[in-house]
Formats: C-alpha cells, sequence, structure tokens
C-alpha cells in the first residue's frame, strides 16, 4: 500500500507571521548531466592555462579569451546546478508583506509584495508539467525566477512561486495562510 506523501514544504510560525521554505527538486539526470558539462570544461580550461604557463605553443591573447568564451557559457549551468543541488524558495509572509527568495539562485533578487495590493492567491499548474521528462518543468531551466504551482495578481501582473510543489501542497499552504488571515480570499 502507497503511503501518502507528506510535502515538501517546511511551515514556520513566528510571532510576526509565516516563513515557508521549499526546496529545490533534486533532479539526479540534470545535476549528472550539467555536473558532467561544468567538469568537462572546467578540465579543458586547466589544460590550456598549465600548457600556457608551462610554455606551450598557446598564446596568452588565446587564453584570456578562452576563458571569456568559458565564463559566457558556463553562467547558466553553474545557476541551474547550484539550484537544483541546493536550491531553496523561502516564503515569508509577515507584516502585510511577502517576500520571495530564492536561495542558491544566481542573479535573483528578493522581492516583496504589499500583501494588500495582492488578489486572487490560487493554485495553478503550467500545462505541460506532466508531459515534460525526467520531471522538468517546462522552461523551468529558463524561468527558475519566474514560475510555481501558487500565483497572485499584484497590479496589472501574475506572480508565480511554490516551483517544486504539487497542486494538492499548494492548496494545503495556501489554506493555512487564509485561516492565519495572512492573504485575502478574493
Amino acid at each position: 500500500m502507497e503511503s501518502p506523501h507528506n510535502g515538501r514544504a517546511d511551515i514556520y510560525e513566528n510571532y510576526n507571521g509565516i516563513t515557508i521554505t521549499i526546496p529545490s527538486v533534486k533532479n539526479w539526470f540534470i545535476i549528472a548531466f550539467v555536473g558532467f558539462i561544468l567538469s568537462t570544461w572546467s578540465i579543458g580550461i586547466i589544460i590550456a592555462i598549465v600548457s600556457a604557463l608551462v610554455g606551450g605553443n598557446i598564446p596568452a591573447i588565446a587564453i584570456m579569451l578562452m576563458l571569456c568564451f568559458w565564463a559566457a557559457f558556463m553562467i547558466i549551468p553553474f545557476r541551474v546546478f547550484l539550484w537544483t543541488v541546493m536550491g531553496k524558495e523561502i516564503l515569508t509572509f509577515e507584516a502585510g508583506v511577502l517576500t520571495l527568495e530564492k536561495k542558491w539562485l544566481l542573479f535573483y533578487k528578493p522581492k516583496s509584495y504589499d500583501l494588500n495590493e495582492a488578489r486572487n492567491f490560487r493554485v495553478q499548474e503550467d500545462p505541460l508539467t506532466g508531459i515534460m521528462p525526467f520531471g522538468m518543468r517546462p522552461f523551468g531551466i529558463f524561468r527558475m525566477g519566474n514560475s510555481g504551482t501558487m500565483r497572485f495578481d499584484y497590479g496589472f501582473q501574475t506572480i508565480k512561486f511554490g516551483d517544486s510543489i504539487d497542486e494538492a501542497e499548494a492548496n494545503y499552504i495556501l489554506a493555512v495562510l487564509r485561516s492565519k488571515r495572512l492573504i485575502q480570499n478574493s
């Protein structure tokens, strides 16, 4: 018999409000694949630098160009690797403010929203979620800062969060937030 899933999110209540921590999905295929790419590129760079220092035939300008090329093209895989291995989405609801923070997601600045202006909190999964290979989310690598199962309207913008949780868990989290009167029902 299958045992019920307890969920991924940890909900901590304090005197000011609630903090919800959601760890990123540990997709072992992505970790292995991106780890392999990062390690082979790094080995190539080390070999190029060592051969230039030992007096190889590679000019210094070529080494500099190679380092710039490596840095430019390895930012996205490095960002994906860090987020997949160590990432956490931290949602803080306190004093009428929602703060969304993604630990270990490079180039992501925490965002704060006035809960008095936030409307229509809801659960909505992306339609392609069920058919993506290896448990990936649609466009997940490129939309790591703007995706999620939970959403709300903020002015004329839809804010998405709670990326690595299922619909049932997202409904539970919203019910907890409504019961504590941290979000509005409308």
